[in-house]
C-alpha cells in the first residue's frame, strides 16, 4: 500500500470515528431530549393542577372576602342606624334630664314645705300621743270597772242559779207534801196501800241517754213529772213495740230518770233494750187509773 493509500485509509477511519462518535452523541442527545420533554410536560401538567387548585384557593378567598365585606358593610350601616338612635336618644335623655332638673327644684322647695308640716305633725302627734295615753288609762279604767261589773254579774248569776235550784227543791217539796195530803185525804198512806204517783195527761217524752237499765227522758218537773212516776216506754216502726216501764227516780226542771225494767224480764237482750230515740208515754190501763 502507497503512503497515499494509508493516508487514505487513516483518514476514512477517522471519518467513520467521528461518524460513529456523531452518531453516539446525537442518540444520547436524542434520549436525553426525550426524558427531559417527559419531565418537562410532567412538571407542566402538576403545575398546571397546581394553577387550578390556587385559583379555586384565590376563588374560595375572594367569596368570603366579599362575604366579610358585605358583613362589614351592613354593620356599617346598623351602626350608623345605632349612632343615630343613640343620637336621638342622648337628645330626648337631656331633654328629660332638664326636666328632673327642674322637677328637683320644684322637689327641693316642696321638700321644706314638707319639713315644715313635719314639724307641725310631729307637735301634733306629740299632743295626740299624750291625749292617747290619758285614753288608755281612761280605757283600763273603764275594762277594770267593766270586769268588777262582770264579776257582780257572774255573783248575781250564780247566786239566782242557787235560788232557782232551792226554788225547784222546795217545789219539789211543795209538790211530794201536797202528794201525801192527796194520800192521806184517798186513804193511800194507809198500811198494805199501794201509792200511785200521778202522771199529766197526753203526757209524751223521748229517751235522750240509756246508761245500762238507768234510762233519761227530755221531759221533767216542769211538764209535771214526779218522782215515784212509772212510765211505758214504746219503740214506734213499722208497727208499735212495748218495752217496758221506767220508774223515776231523780227529777229536774228539763229532764227526768229512773230505772227501766223490761217486759221480757232481767234477762232482756238486744231489740228488747231502750234505745235512744224511743217513746215514752203513759198508756192509759182499765179503769182509768
Amino acid at each position: 500500500m502507497t503512503a497515499l493509500g494509508k493516508i487514505l485509509a487513516i483518514f476514512v477511519l477517522l471519518l467513520a470515528l467521528v461518524w460513529l462518535g456523531l452518531g453516539m452523541t446525537a442518540h444520547v442527545a436524542r434520549t436525553n431530549w426525550k426524558t427531559a420533554a417527559e419531565a418537562n410536560r410532567k412538571a407542566a401538567v402538576d403545575m398546571q393542577a397546581a394553577l387550578t387548585s390556587v385559583r379555586d384557593e384565590m376563588d374560595k378567598q375572594k367569596k368570603a372576602s366579599d362575604a366579610q365585606v358585605a358583613n362589614l358593610q351592613n354593620q356599617i350601616k346598623t351602626q350608623a342606624t345605632q349612632i343615630v338612635a343613640l343620637e336621638t336618644t342622648n337628645q330626648n335623655n337631656n331633654t328629660a334630664i332638664q326636666v328632673l332638673q327642674a322637677r328637683a327644684t320644684s322637689q327641693a322647695a316642696a321638700t321644706n314645705l314638707l319639713d315644715a308640716n313635719l314639724k307641725q305633725a310631729n307637735l301634733q302627734n306629740d299632743i295626740l300621743t299624750d291625749n292617747a295615753v290619758k285614753i288608755a288609762k281612761e280605757r283600763d279604767d273603764a275594762l277594770v270597772a267593766q270586769k268588777n261589773a262582770e264579776n257582780r254579774e257572774l255573783k248575781t248569776q250564780l247566786e239566782a242559779e242557787g235560788i232557782k235550784k232551792q226554788n225547784e227543791r222546795f217545789q219539789n217539796q211543795v209538790i211530794a207534801l201536797n202528794e201525801q195530803i192527796r194520800d192521806i185525804r184517798t186513804g193511800g198512806n194507809r198500811p198494805g196501800a199501794s201509792r200511785v204517783v200521778p202522771v199529766p195527761e197526753g203526757l209524751r217524752a223521748t229517751v235522750e241517754k240509756v246508761e245500762g237499765d238507768f234510762v233519761t227522758i227530755s221531759l221533767g218537773a216542769d211538764a209535771l213529772i214526779r218522782e215515784g212516776a212509772v212510765l211505758d216506754l214504746v219503740r214506734y216502726g213499722t208497727q208499735a213495740t212495748y218495752l217496758g216501764t221506767l220508774t223515776v227516780s231523780h227529777v229536774s226542771p228539763k229532764e227526768a230518770s229512773g230505772q227501766f225494767a223490761s217486759k221480757d224480764g232481767p234477762n232482756a237482750k238486744g231489740a228488747a233494750l231502750p234505745r235512744v230515740g224511743d217513746t215514752v208515754l203513759k198508756i192509759p190501763t182499765p179503769g182509768g187509773r
